[in-house]
């Protein structure tokens, strides 16, 4: 491998790639080796699962068979979401871990390191998926994210957690070479230890017209068909497709034992510029010399270079001219070798004649055809040559079109081959390919007496695992005698992921490579489907373990010391325990009872490390004696020195055996470690066939049998090494489901089983009335996610804490239960959370009616009974009135609190709730009123006064006809200030409008206004909407701004607010209520008052704040998402670890560990998602905090205390104030927490409207001393805090800030198990740390 400077070589170690009807090696090198094509018309299933129709002048290209499946569950996400990724990302995530499993590593092994990510830039003037979505589809936030290409890179690093630079690169057909060689720059200067390179093109919605006329000179060719070189050459036409490759810096894949697929020797990248004759036409000159530097860069004699991939595009004008330049290249380099000469001429080809050109990875397709090469050891021919244009004046030159398939012999210096790829944008490149190490590396020799190695498999499914058993089987028996089984095993287990989501399993203990074969033989031959897995379920719910440790009958069956020593190697844990036992006892005197004694101790090691857990140790004699020293109970000396007294004890006792076994499921798997003892024989009689009994006979049998069944293992703890050869082997299969959305082209036809897991449970009809069916529907409405099962886990598919609560709710309604959001935590599927409901079909399961009275239908519209007892028609007024009328009703609890604080400090701008949108394009008033218009005749909270009645404030609703509106328009001057410098300004002027206070009882309590901010540079209009908390919460922004991006005027929801009243009073005054109270009053006995330290001397934080200001919060992307994967893992959310990390804070700078701090719930009950109004409650989360113990800890105390708080949340805010301090006008909280999650950005103003942006113009009055809100607005994550400034100066604030997001980062880096201690750093100079006992920096 030393042919030149290796300082800057990279290594190619890992490839994954899938061009028209080929994605594995095989394929392809029939594919190249013949010289086909695989071009044609869209082929008819794809058209038909993507709605798009077909004609006889579409262009033939190179067409990938199927774009729309997708393992969405893989990555994490929902259907929903991942049908609104374009495909070309969702094919770029495959094939990024396919390309890693390739290398022979598991992708977890990558996650937190400093891997690059370079992506080349796709599409071109195609469209993307966003494009082709409808009106509807386009509102959803993750529409436009899914299709940005500047996105690709990032969505991969997200996913597999990689860390390094990630970045798309595009320079047209050059994209994939270019970034190839930027990614080996970036190596070579040691600022990455790895990068993944790759992309994906694909030609999305119609095909393109097949050209009329063409006369050979233009770039498309007119018969559908890519001719390179050719005399009959008429230009090119598209291909799909992509890949990735890994690289490695080559000094350290040889020093990790990296299959090293190809080496990238040289690489050089320049621009034609003003030497061509425009912009997309070529220019000699400018390849010649991009050429010539690679070739110097490599330090390449040209003469050891045996074949070049050319850019070959097949037009009439191109070829010739990248002959030309290839040549001159040549030409130029060789004279720096004047010693040598070209014995032979040099062979060039195109892939782009077997795949078309895939635009931007077109260089992609030449480095795979040149590995391919590589590893068969030929050159192919060029597809539909049969004689060289004239114009590529090959006479004289060194060069000639490969035109047959040839051996490509080698000599002392590895095959070199060159790479061409040249951009429309006159940006090119090229590379130095080199050959890398042999492609089957030596076998690796057992260790001496070690007969057995573990060979598992995980999938994602029962198909996925049986095709991924199959593949190992071919690669195994191309050539049994030489398969490196050893490698092999340590590959398949270390390099590869066997976690909760690869829950179909198979694991074999085998000799050499033909015992393997046969096991993998036995098993395709199965036709069992429970044999693909090990509870035939394919679930890894762990089954519970009972351990068996017995004395022999017989102790001649104990291993001799050979044999532990051969394990002691095999496995750390046994060496542990065989060296401590031979610092006290020469391994020559150990008896056979000491011996079996260190046997079964060894495996308890083994399992320890391998963190498995047994439920149950049954031990008796010798097994005692073990099971007592793993314990702590004995030392080792003491137990060597009992261990022959042992081996002879009495039989064991039958009855307490019966007793320890009687609590234990059917499913219980017990593991025999002596199976022909005293115990076993008991253990026989007295369980029968009621349990699984596993026998191992070594530790390989035990390993494969826990992993077959699905306890998840922790294998590299557990074997201590590293893969010695990370060798080429398949990788498990993706679980690929048709994920395609509406487009606005036609209704996609999904296509057969293939687009569903082969196993996946038959839908079921409407008519299906079980427990099962109504979770199953109610489950997908919520999450709005049509394809869930019931396997899956509500929180791993979108579920979070708030939609918890609407899915417990509407179970409840809708069974009678008494369900809490707590006991969803507890299920770890859909089908137990069905499961736990009973099998008897639901009672009553039709939807309740607008108002739990009854409903009427007449001619006129349909009648609801209104609250008050009035019959009010939707379709034409009151039911018998002449003219509509007003409906009036009393305060919900949580208006009656917030209007009492309002008549504490009614000229406060506190409960102003407002938004602001920057539009984007010409703004038309009079149809911008018109629009809101509809809103406030939709919405009857936006059409109410109060007023003052007999029993305290009354609140009215005008009828929708009488809804008028007032447009107010403003004008805002910044002379001599640019939009993009005065941003800052506009927004003091905005939060300056909207911290006007709002008259209760005036008009309706709503600002509506559009405001011309006039800059030096243009002028920019905002729409600016502010209303009352008193009838408005943060859950009616979702709503008002689905109705302001909706197409269509929308009729009024089926409830009203006032319902919402009056079950709300009916709920108090009844048994619930006084459950509510008393829940509460048990919660929150004996609270204290969270301390702040205050920079106000004697302030008083029970006093409503006079002022206040605010502070931006940034969560950046990859920090959030590192949050959201520690929560996954606690099955909690982000919102819970964000709120720990808040109470942390708190008990840092004040000294409290029982912490206290109000949080908002949504107060949305079922029927009432869609309907404007003040439902939001304030409740208190209450938690203990133990800085010793680790954050998890914490967490799940946060966790409990707010799901308990979101169950109890019905009770009204100032009545839960009442109960935590009945004598006291102290708050039961200083601070408040809130996050609003999962937010649809609005993007336009209804179809035709202007685009939309979100500005930041909450006001700054706080009803809390400190107050953090955070919101999940579509991708992005929006926090900031807002605090009394009579209270705290901006510096202190800020510095509790910087701790807060120190506290989230050390979390982020070292994970839920460190202390509080651990987390925060060193204090901040600005803030005295109180004296706390416990607590020292």
């Amino acid at each position: 491998m030393d042919t030149g400077d290796d300082t800057t070589a990279v290594a190619v170690v890992g490839l994954a790639f899938e061009f028209p009807q080929c994605d594995d090696w095989d394929t392809l090198t029939e594919i190249l080796r013949a010289g086909r094509d695989c071009l044609g018309p869209m082929p008819a299933a794809r058209a038909r699962a993507t709605g798009v129709l077909r004609s006889d002048s579409d262009q033939e290209g190179g067409w990938i068979d199927d774009i729309t499946g997708f393992d969405h569950r893989a990555f994490g996400l929902s259907r929903a979401e991942a049908e609104l990724i374009d495909p070309r990302q969702r094919k770029m995530l495959q094939l990024a871990v396919r390309a890693i499993g390739h290398a022979g590593y598991a992708p977890a092994e990558l996650r937190g390191h400093d891997v690059c990510v370079y992506t080349a830039g796709y599409g071109g003037p195609e469209p993307t998926l966003y494009e082709l979505l409808d009106e509807t589809g386009r509102r959803h936030g993750a529409a436009l994210t899914g299709s940005i290409r500047a996105f690709a890179a990032g969505r991969i690093a997200y996913h597999l957690d990689l860390r390094g630079s990630a970045m798309v690169v595009d320079t047209a057909c050059s994209s994939f070479l270019v970034a190839l060689h930027e990614a080996r720059r970036k190596l070579a200067y040691g600022e990455g230890a790895s990068a993944l390179v790759g992309g994906y093109e694909l030609v999305l919605g119609r095909p393109p017209s097949r050209p009329e006329g063409a006369d050979g000179l233009g770039v498309l060719s007119a018969t559908g068909r890519c001719r390179p070189f050719d005399e009959k050459s008429d230009g090119t036409t598209f291909g799909e497709g992509g890949g990735f490759v890994l690289l490695k810096r080559l000094a350290d894949a040889l020093r990790d034992g990296d299959t090293v697929h190809a080496v990238i020797r040289g690489s050089a990248v320049n621009q034609d510029a003003g030497r061509s004759n425009g912009l997309t036409a070529p220019s000699p000159v400018g390849q010649a010399q991009v050429i010539a530097a690679a070739l110097r860069d490599a330090a390449a004699d040209p003469a050891t270079i045996g074949y070049v991939e050319a850019h070959g595009t097949g037009t009439r004008i191109g070829d010739p001219i990248e002959i030309q330049g290839l040549a001159a290249a040549l030409s130029e380099v060789a004279a720096d070798f004047p010693a040598t000469a070209r014995a032979t001429t040099l062979p060039v080809s195109s892939a782009k004649g077997n795949f078309g050109h895939l635009d931007c990875m077109a260089g992609f397709a030449g480095l795979v055809r040149i590995i391919a090469q590589f590893r068969a050891g030929e050159i192919f021919p060029t597809a539909h040559f049969t004689a060289p244009n004239p114009l590529l004046g090959l006479d004289g030159t060194a060069l000639r079109v490969a035109d047959r398939c040839e051996p490509w012999p080698t000599g002392a210096l590895p095959r070199r081959a060159g790479l061409s790829s040249f951009g429309l944008s006159s940006t090119n490149a090229h590379v130095v390919v080199e050959e890398g190490t042999a492609a089957r590396p030596a076998v690796r020799p057992a260790a001496p007496g070690r007969t057995d190695h573990v060979v598992v498999l995980s999938a994602r499914d029962a198909s996925g695992l049986r095709r991924y058993a199959a593949q190992l089987r071919q690669a195994v028996a191309a050539d049994p005698r030489r398969f490196p089984l050893a490698d092999a095993a340590d590959v398949l287990v270390l390099g590869r992921d066997h976690g909760e989501r690869f829950a179909h399993r198979r694991a074999w203990a085998v000799t050499d490579a033909a015992h393997l074969l046969g096991e993998l033989d036995g098993f395709l031959a199965t036709t069992d489907p429970a044999a693909t897995d090990a509870t035939g379920t394919g679930t890894t719910v762990r089954a519970p373990l009972v351990l068996a440790l017995g004395s022999p009958r017989d102790m001649a069956a104990a291993p001799d010391a050979a044999h532990l020593s051969d394990m002691a190697e095999a496995f750390p844990g046994f060496a542990r325990v065989l060296d401590e036992a031979r610092r006290h006892v020469p391994a020559q005197r150990w008896t056979a009872a000491q011996r079996h004694l260190l046997r079964l101790a060894g495996v308890r090691a083994l399992l320890a490390d391998l963190a498995l857990t047994p439920d149950l140790v049954l031990a008796h004699g010798t097994g005692a004696l073990a099971d007592r020293y793993t314990r702590g109970t004995v030392d080792l000396p003491t137990a060597l020195a009992q261990a022959d007294e042992e081996a002879h004890t009495t039989a064991p006792d039958a009855g307490r055996l019966t007793a320890a076994l009687a609590g234990f499921a059917d499913t219980t798997v017990v593991v025999d470690l002596a199976p022909d003892s005293a115990l076993s024989l008991l253990l026989r009689e007295e369980a029968g066939s009621r349990f699984e009994t596993v026998t191992p006979r070594s530790p390989a049998e035990l390993l494969a049998a826990c992993h077959r069944r699905g306890f998840p293992l922790d294998w590299h703890t557990g074997l201590g090494r590293r893969p010695g050869r990370r060798i080429e082997l398949p990788t498990a299969p993706f679980a690929e489901e048709h994920c395609w959305p509406d487009t606005a082209l036609a209704t996609p036809v999904a296509e057969g089983p293939s687009n569903a897991p082969a196993d996946a449970a038959p839908e079921r009809t409407a008519t299906d009335t079980t427990p099962a069916a109504l979770v199953l529907e109610l489950a997908r409405d919520v999450l709005k996610e049509p394809g869930l099962g019931l396997d899956d886990d509500f929180f791993e598919v979108g579920g979070n804490s708030l939609n918890g609560v609407q899915l417990i709710t509407r179970l409840n309604d809708r069974l009678g239960t008494d369900l809490d959001v707590m006991d969803l935590f507890d299920f770890a599927s859909l089908g137990e959370l069905a499961a736990s409901l009973g099998t008897e079909p639901p009672v009553g399961t039709a939807a309740p009616t607008a108002t739990g009275g009854s409903a009427v239908t007449g001619s006129g519209g349909t009648t609801v009974t209104a609250a008050g007892g009035a019959a009010v028609t939707a379709g034409g007024g009151s039911a018998g009135a002449a003219a509509p009328a007003a409906v009036e009703g009393p305060l919900s609890g949580q208006q009656a609190a917030i209007w009492a604080a309002v008549q504490l400090a009614p000229e406060s701008a506190a409960y102003n709730v407002a938004s602001a949108f920057l539009l984007d394009g010409p703004v038309d008033p009079q149809r911008l009123t018109r629009r809101l218009e509809a809103l406030v005749r939709r919405h009857p909270m936006l059409r109410v006064t109060l007023h003052d009645g007999a029993d305290g404030p009354v609140q009215v609703i005008s009828p929708p006809e009488e809804a008028r509106l007032t447009l107010e328009r403003l004008t805002l001057e910044f002379p001599g200030t640019t939009a993009a410098d005065g941003r800052d300004r506009l927004l003091a002027r905005l939060k300056d409008l909207v911290a006007e206070p709002l008259d209760l009882y005036g008009d309706t309590p709503a600002r509506y206004q559009l405001v011309r901010a006039r800059f030096g540079d243009r002028d920019q209009h905002v729409l600016v909407l502010t209303f009352h908390h008193l009838f408005f919460d943060g859950w009616s922004w979702r709503i008002l701004m689905d109705d302001l991006g909706s197409d269509t005027d929308r009729p009024a929801p089926a409830r009203t607010y006032l319902d919402y009243v009056r079950e709300q009073r009916e709920l108090l005054d009844g048994e619930r209520g006084r459950q509510l109270v008393e829940f509460w009053r048990k919660r929150l006995a004996g609270v204290p008052a969270v301390s702040l330290p205050a920079d106000v001397a004697d302030a008083d934080p029970s006093r409503l704040p006079d002022r206040g200001a605010d502070l931006p919060f940034p969560i950046e992307p990859e920090l959030a998402a590192r949050l959201r994967a520690l929560a996954r893992g606690a099955r909690g959310t982000l919102n819970m670890v964000l709120l720990a990390g808040w109470m942390a804070l708190l008990w840092k700078i004040g000294g409290s560990r029982d912490v206290s701090v109000a949080s908002a719930v949504t107060g949305r009950v079922s029927g009432h998602d869609d309907v404007i109004g003040c439902y939001a409650n304030t409740v208190v989360i209450r938690a203990a905090l133990v800085p010793e113990e680790p954050f998890s800890a914490l967490l799940a105390a946060v966790r409990d205390a707010q799901l308990s708080a979101l169950s109890h949340g019905d009770l009204p805010a100032d009545r839960i104030v009442r109960i935590a301090r009945p004598h006291s006008a102290e708050p039961a909280a200083t601070t408040n927490f809130s996050f609003h999650n999962a937010v649809e950005p609005l993007r336009d103003l209804g179809p035709d409207g202007p685009a939309v942006e979100l500005l930041d113009v909450d006001p700054a009055a706080p009803t809390f001393p400190l107050s953090v809100s955070v919101m999940e607005y579509g991708d992005a994550l929006w926090a900031g805090l807002k605090y009394a400034t009579d209270l705290f100066r901006p510096e202190t604030v800020a510095a509790w800030l910087d701790e807060y997001r120190t506290l989230l980062r050390n979390l982020a880096a070292r994970g839920p198990g460190a202390t509080l201690f651990d987390l925060f750093d060193a204090p901040s100079r600005t803030v005295a740390t109180p004296d706390v006992p416990d607590f020292t920096f």
